[in-house]
């Protein structure tokens, strides 16, 4: 595995800002993998369960029970019935209004992406950081500033964007890829020379 060479200062930087956004980003999906996977268990198992009890609601569950004894077991079933049906209610409302199988889905793909950044620019691999293998880290670090900043910037924008916040989200889009643009544009005159001067300088 190539070394990256690093300043004192960018480790600081890895440590303090990548390392805990990794962590928070890993704490927000298993908390959103909790939620959606508790209402889907309840939603699931109520739809399954309710059409159950309503089934046996006029049949006695026990041999040779009275008149008493089902219309105890039919009042029994009732409530119970009466109460899953509200828990599933529930638990969809939920799902549905905090977003949950979405944000379920987005934040692993976020953690997932997020992470395979940090290994690509420690190892100087993959289709960005694979053309800096004989670089230091220091000198194209802030490629991977800019694409981490990115991803935890689309994963908040996700969060907290709702069917009447589009145009919200549109908004930020537009002005995050203008800023991506003239970010762009000043790296690459700024790769151009960093190549110009070691071609001027003596070997």
């Amino acid at each position: 595995m190539p070394s990256i060479d690093l300043t004192q200062f960018n480790k600081t930087l890895l440590k303090q800002r990548f390392i805990p956004m990794v962590n928070q980003m890993e704490i927000e999906a298993k908390r959103a993998n909790l939620g959606f996977t508790l209402f889907q268990i309840v939603t699931t198992l109520g739809s399954i369960i309710v059409p159950a009890l309503i089934a046996i609601e006029d049949q006695s569950i026990l041999f040779n029970s009275t008149e008493v004894d089902l219309a105890r077991q039919s009042y029994s079933l009732y409530w119970a019935t009466w109460i899953i049906s509200i828990a599933v209610t529930v638990s969809n409302a939920f799902n549905q209004l905090l977003g949950l199988e979405r944000k379920y889905i987005v934040r692993n793909v976020h953690v997932s992406q997020i992470k395979k950044e940090g290994w690509q620019f420690l190892q100087k691999s993959g289709d960005i950081y694979g053309k800096f293998v004989t670089d230091k880290g220091n000198q194209f670090i802030h490629i991977f500033w800019r694409r981490v900043e990115k991803l935890r910037h689309e994963q908040v924008v996700t969060d907290l964007s709702f069917d009447k916040f589009e145009d919200l989200k549109e908004d930020c889009e537009n002005e995050y890829q203008a800023i991506a643009l003239i970010t762009s544009e000043n790296d690459e005159k700024i790769e151009n020379k960093i190549i110009s001067d070691e071609k001027m300088s003596p070997i």
